[in-house]
């Protein structure tokens, strides 16, 4: 997976062929964002002279840490043509004040 930093946020993209949407769960517990995706296919093929069924299965979980600044609330994931791609986007920072000492 690649990650990219920008004024707003956090990306990370990464290559899920073959994954539909319903078999990835994107998670955020605490400070990390657990990614977790299942492959499965089955492919079948008939001739005049042979038969071929193939079955095929894979399971995969990456962990990564987040910086304290995402905004969980916010957190974005979307699957389009097998990119998975998660917006993390930061908390505003605070505004910065002066207090006059009294």
């Amino acid at each position: 997976m690649r990650t990219s930093h920008h004024a707003a946020g956090w990306r990370r993209l990464g290559p899920l062929d073959g994954v539909e949407k319903d078999d990835i769960e994107v998670t955020v517990s605490g400070d990390r964002l657990m990614i977790e995706a299942e492959r499965k296919f089955e492919e079948e093929e008939t001739k005049d002279t042979f038969y071929r069924h193939e079955l095929g299965y894979g399971k995969f979980m990456r962990t990564v840490m987040l910086p304290e600044e995402v905004d969980f609330e916010n957190i974005h994931a979307e699957l389009k043509d097998g990119i998975l791609n998660i917006t993390l986007p930061k908390i505003r920072a605070a505004e910065r004040h002066t207090v006059k000492v009294a």
